[in-house]
């Protein structure tokens, strides 16, 4: 009889959580399957990530051929043929920028089923696509008025292609930032990312253009050298070159002329500003249960993104004078075309945006 009672209280021990001395439950023996965050669904382990791996894998095999339909060119002759190294830059940085740009896709919400999911990353892939291209095109036509940059790249120049680089990741950046806030898996996300990079999109093209606004007002001088030097140039790509038609036509002769140096310095503003922009998103909550919530949250992200894109003209500045003390970089860059401080200039502005990026999410 008194073997069978131990028997019954070993049992219930073994079946029941085991208490301390304190009274506190024993923690139970650790699961590997316990650190993975996405759950244990078979869905969200294996077919979810599939599809989302499938998708971006055919956007991002489609791109040389519609790289090639932009540019109205054979792309396996640009980069093996003619050895166009300007052709092949821009072609790895709309590759970054589209990675960049499913980031932000992919990260959303999940769908219900695997069919919402494949139509939700199929929509916001190519609806990611489509205004990243749009924004870039814009920043193209905005920024520089008088440089064809897809003809540029079409003529080897380097510094174009720097250019088109930095439009296109910028954009995808601000894309990115925009699919990231949404947090739903309906259709409609889609329009709300669309508005929401619209208005973050006009602020850093005020902002980038305040950037060589104020690098006019201290090289006005030489810049008009500058433009009467390379006016030729401009005409034979068909563009005038008189500089009553755009104000900052003299730097855009810096870039048709090839200067590498000035263009990194732009790379690494725009990046930079990019990320001070795409930083507004991290501060506010996303809340679609009411339209005019959304309609303020927008406003507010504005509000932040203007702030941000303030604040990195301040910390690139004392960034540049403390990394690259003793260096005048207006003589190493802007006159002798020193690609390497001037990679140096970019990196340090970067880093700026992508600290407060990072500290704001």
């Amino acid at each position: 009889m008194v073997f069978v009672c131990t028997l019954s209280v070993m049992a219930a021990t073994t079946n029941s959580p085991t208490v301390g001395i304190t009274g506190s439950p024993t923690p139970q023996p650790f699961k590997v399957s316990d650190l993975y965050i996405g759950g244990t669904d078979t869905l969200e382990i294996f077919v979810y990530p599939l599809i989302d791996f499938v998708i971006a894998f055919l956007l991002l095999m489609s791109l040389r051929f519609i790289s090639g339909f932009i540019t109205k060119s054979n792309s396996l002759d640009q980069l093996a043929v003619k050895d166009n190294f300007a052709f092949g830059v821009s072609l790895a940085g709309s590759c970054l920028g589209l990675l960049i740009m499913l980031h932000g896709a992919i990260s959303g919400e999940a769908g219900d089923n695997a069919g919402l999911e494949f139509g939700l990353i199929s929509t916001y892939g190519v609806m990611g696509v489509i205004i990243m291209s749009g924004g870039k095109l814009l920043l193209d036509i905005v920024v520089f008025r008088k440089i064809d940059i897809k003809a540029e790249v079409m003529n080897e120049n380097m510094a174009a292609a720097i250019l088109d680089v930095s439009n296109t990741l910028s954009s995808a950046i601000l894309v990115w930032a925009s699919m990231g806030w949404i947090e739903t898996n309906e259709f409609v996300g889609c329009l709300v990312a669309l508005c929401l990079f619209i208005v973050v999109q006009l602020i850093l093209m005020v902002f980038i253009n305040v950037h060589i606004w104020v690098f006019l007002c201290f090289n006005r001088e030489r810049l008009q050298l500058k433009r009467d030097e390379h006016a030729g140039r401009l005409q034979e790509i068909g563009k005038t070159g008189s500089g009553s038609q755009s104000w900052h036509v003299g730097l855009e002769e810096h870039f048709v002329g090839g200067n590498q140096a000035l263009a990194w310095r732009y790379f690494g503003n725009v990046v930079g500003l990019s990320f001070m922009t795409a930083a507004g998103p991290n501060l506010v909550r996303y809340d679609d249960n009411e339209t005019i919530r959304l309609v303020y949250g927008i406003c507010i992200i504005a509000g932040f993104s203007i702030a941000f894109c303030l604040l990195h003209f301040v910390l690139s500045f004392l960034a540049r004078k403390l990394v690259l003390w003793g260096i005048n970089l207006k003589q190493e860059v802007d006159e002798q075309r020193n690609v390497g401080v001037a990679s140096v200039e970019a990196v340090v502005s970067i880093a700026c945006g992508v600290l407060v990026f990072a500290i704001s999410g």
